[in-house]
């Protein structure tokens, strides 16, 4: 059975080791005590739904650090991806609505892109490593 490049050294590191979850972390964060900061500003649903997009950020990494096929480590990764382009569109949306000051989201903005980044190299990463195990 075909292991994912992930989970080849579980015994020396833990998803929470990833830079890319560590960063969508600091971003989680971060998210939430803004929120908390405008909670009477900010529409119920929108805060709901932003903190679970940041919270989706880090759980599709750590779901995807437990895959063992790596197209399923992949997926789950796009799917972090996903939620991180998710995330900066809620971002320009809470700065354009008031909720959120200019400096602060061009912050997390920047976070979020950082992140997306990140995520896109473990799937370059795991993708080129899997195509060159095929080829042995």
């Amino acid at each position: 059975m075909e292991t994912c490049v992930m989970t080849q050294r579980k015994e020396l590191f833990s998803f929470e080791d990833l830079i890319a979850w560590q960063k969508g972390h600091k971003l989680l964060i971060s998210v939430f005590k803004q929120l908390k900061e405008k909670e009477n500003l900010v529409d119920p649903q929108f805060d709901s739904h932003m903190k679970q997009t940041a919270i989706a950020i880090c759980s599709q990494i750590a779901a995807g650090y437990e895959q063992t096929i790596p197209t399923m480590t992949i997926d789950f990764l796009r799917s972090a991806k996903g939620s991180a382009a998710s995330l900066t569109t809620q971002l320009i949306l809470a700065k354009e609505l008031g909720y959120f000051e200019s400096e602060l989201t061009a912050e997390l903005y920047a976070l979020a892109k950082e992140v997306s980044k990140i995520i896109q190299g473990l799937i370059n990463y795991i993708s080129n490593k899997n195509e060159s195990e095929h080829k042995l």
